[in-house]
């Protein structure tokens, strides 16, 4: 998983700098020959959104690189848990109903009747999957997180550190569909909050990472350790 938590630690850092950037400029320190004109409403919107991104690619990146260990594996579709064969067979159903007619289908039939028959491999990339049979779509809060990793077998439990999702997918809503601007916004908030916001976040998407770990160190993707 180290790739998928290098980058989420490398956004976080980020997300850090324009933190810092937001108290130097309500401290009155000085900024150089940076010669930056901006407002402080704006940055901290901007630093709301760009928490909810890092939410996000993380879940994504951690799905990808779970379906490619899965894959390197070449487990056989009789030996996945159950909750991995119900997403083949979803993938599968989305699949053939976008079909225009049966013949255009058939490629897709074989496939699913090779894993049901144990004849093929778990081999379903997360990013073909999601051009078929979305888990997800820019809703992601605590709750959400917890059902899709559900679908795998993998139980996230409620943490304290995660409840502020639901506020940051909310404000990315707002400002992703233009019901707030990034000015009015960025007045409610104070960075006090806005930092735990980023301590929070970053304590919830570890979290996360390490259960994934422990799931494929562990092999809880077969159904003998389901």
């Amino acid at each position: 998983m180290n790739p998928v938590e290098n980058d989420m630690i490398i956004r976080m850092q980020e997300i850090e700098k324009i933190v810092n950037l937001v108290k130097d400029i309500e401290s009155g320190n000085n900024l150089g020959e940076q010669n930056i004109i901006t407002t402080t409403p704006v940055i901290k919107a901007s630093i709301v959104l760009a928490l909810y991104n890092v939410v996000e690619s993380t879940v994504t990146n951690t799905l990808v690189r779970l379906h490619n260990i899965i894959i390197q594996q070449n487990v056989k579709y009789d030996d996945v848990r159950r909750e991995l064969k119900d997403i083949c067979l979803i993938y599968y159903q989305y699949h053939n109903n976008k079909k225009n007619n049966p013949h255009e289908a058939l490629d897709v039939l074989h496939s699913t009747l090779n894993l049901i028959r144990g004849i093929s491999c778990f081999a379903l990339p997360y990013k073909e999957m999601a051009k078929e049979y979305q888990l997800y779509s820019g809703n992601l809060d605590a709750k959400e997180i917890r059902r899709i990793f559900g679908k795998y077998g993998i139980v996230i439990p409620e943490e304290e550190t995660g409840k502020n999702l639901q506020k940051i997918k909310n404000a990315r809503n707002k400002l992703a569909h233009g019901e707030q601007s990034f000015e009015e916004y960025g007045r409610t908030l104070v960075i006090s909050t806005i930092e735990v916001y980023k301590k929070q976040t970053s304590l919830y998407l570890q979290l996360i990472i390490n259960i994934v770990k422990e799931y494929i160190t562990d092999k809880s993707y077969l159904a003998i350790n389901a």
